[in-house]
């Protein structure tokens, strides 16, 4: 399904994985006002969701399972 992401930018990840705000939302930890303004925005400009729900694809399960999958594959 076609999701947009927002994440707090909070350490472990979100900000690498969403490229800065390329492939989703960030806001700042506890920031519930820049929060709600980023649903807002992104409820405002649907055409945004389809760009940047393509790179959740990446981080499907399945699509997660399959690199495993090779990964280890690799290694036998």
């Amino acid at each position: 399904s076609k999701t947009i992401v927002i994440s707090s930018d909070c350490p472990g990840g979100p900000h690498d994985i969403l490229e800065n705000g390329k492939h989703g939302m960030l806001f700042p930890v506890g920031d519930y006002l820049a929060l709600s303004e980023i649903i807002i925005k992104e409820l405002k400009n649907p055409s945004h969701f389809v760009e940047a729900a393509s790179r959740s694809q990446e981080y499907k399960t399945s699509t997660i399972a399959l690199s495993y999958l090779d990964f280890f594959s690799k290694l036998v």
